[in-house]
């Protein structure tokens, strides 16, 4: 057997278990078909963490980054176990995917890192387009759930698909390097696909988020970020900010922002709920609330916009305040500090670089966005610790007025 028959033979290993992992919203409501499919995707986590385990124990150590995703993951958990939460599926089975995600990226860069990528690539690439057509083919939505009746297609609703769309642009284009690809047709493709998809639902804090990377990508691809571009200083100007936002009059400033960019939450109700985050972060700054499901937190937040009650603040880091208190924010800062000091080491690696364009892109929405359900966006941190120690560049060089690109993988 040829060698490129048992790396597609390896990618289809990895593709199966992340297609278990990462599940389009749509598949919670396909009835039997949901269920044959949580069944998968339980089995394929027990084989994950049997794996991983078998693996620490062969290592007898297990990476900086991988801890901290995995402590980021399950302390939340934790904390809703301590309280005595009640533990549905809308709690346990996004952690037990989000966690099997971060476990699977741990494997396959110890194992076969290009595989695993190709893998995430293609299936996140796969998604992205059969959402396209769900919207080209229902306009008006796939089907009904919560309280926004048609506004939900393959992906989930509107305003959170791009959860899936940032990251498999960004992998995809990492994929296009590392098989020595340039940036062709495909990649091109596939970004006017996924812009075409959040305009045509009128997502424009994706489409923010999209362009970041989009822009950066070109405007960066061959030049160092400036040093205070990290995503330490990222995080806590949206930090700052969020908290302005929601204790001053600074939010109706910006209101005709967000009446741009499509929020429909008025910015009295938006300022209402980020107050009232923190008034709850106040009462218990150190551990937060924990995991629970919308409901669980609609009851909590306590706090009607007129059409329903907030299940969460719509914003990143005050939710994430919340949710895990000081220690689980603390947590993510050392994380992020310390990919930010792994991009700073290998500022010439282009998956690096473009996994720091997709967290500032995240960022960014965070602002407006709670990020809820965005299962990649923690796990991927492992990815691009991974790529540290691989060459993932291309060069431009100009000889004889002819240009030459130089791909290293």
């Amino acid at each position: 057997m040829s060698t490129n028959s048992v790396n597609r033979i390896i990618k289809f290993c990895y593709l199966i278990p992340f297609f278990f992992l990462i599940k389009p919203d749509y598949f919670s409501y396909l009835g039997a078909f949901s269920s044959i499919y949580n069944l998968g995707f339980i089995l394929f986590f027990a084989l994950i963490v049997c794996k991983e385990f078998f693996l620490i124990k062969k290592r007898k150590s297990i990476s900086k980054i991988t801890l901290l995703v995995i402590l980021i993951i399950i302390y939340p958990f934790i904390v809703s176990v301590f309280y005595g939460v009640e533990i549905n599926q809308a709690i346990y089975i996004p952690l037990i995917q989000t966690l099997g995600i971060a476990l699977l990226l741990e494997i396959g860069v110890q194992e076969r890192f290009n595989e695993c990528l190709s893998a995430l690539a293609l299936l996140l690439e796969i998604y992205i387009y059969i959402n396209f057509l769900s919207i080209i083919l229902f306009p008006n939505g796939l089907y009904n759930a919560d309280f926004y009746s048609g506004n939900y297609w393959f992906l989930g609703y509107k305003n959170v698909m791009i959860r899936f769309i940032l990251p498999g642009v960004c992998i995809n284009f990492i994929s296009a390097v590392c098989r020595k690809e340039k940036h062709t047709f495909r990649i091109c493709i596939l970004c006017a696909i996924a812009i075409a998809s959040l305009i045509m639902v009128d997502n424009k804090t994706g489409i923010i988020g999209l362009a970041i990377i989009i822009i950066s990508a070109i405007l960066f691809s061959k030049k160092k970020l400036p040093r205070f571009i990290n995503l330490r200083n990222t995080l806590i100007i949206i930090g700052i900010i969020s908290v302005l936002l929601g204790t001053t009059s600074l939010l109706s400033e910006f209101s005709p922002i967000l009446k741009s960019m499509g929020e429909t939450v008025s910015v009295m109700s938006r300022q209402a709920v980020w107050f009232r985050a923190i008034q709850m972060f106040m009462k218990n700054p150190l551990f937060g609330y924990g995991l629970r499901s919308g409901d669980q937190y609609r009851k909590l937040i306590n706090l009607s916009t007129g059409w329903g009650y907030f299940s969460h603040p719509h914003n990143y880091i005050l939710f994430t305040l919340i949710q895990g208190g000081i220690i689980v924010v603390l947590l993510i800062v050392v994380l992020f500090i310390c990919l930010s000091r792994t991009y700073i080491e290998h500022q010439n690696n282009y998956g690096c670089k473009m996994l720091i364009f997709m967290y500032l892109g995240f960022f960014v929405m965070g602002i407006t966005e709670s990020l809820t359900g965005a299962t990649l966006l923690y796990p991927l941190a492992i990815l691009m610790d991974g790529m540290k120690n691989r060459k993932i560049e291309y060069k431009l060089k100009i000889k004889n007025k002819k240009v030459i690109l130089k791909w290293g993988g």
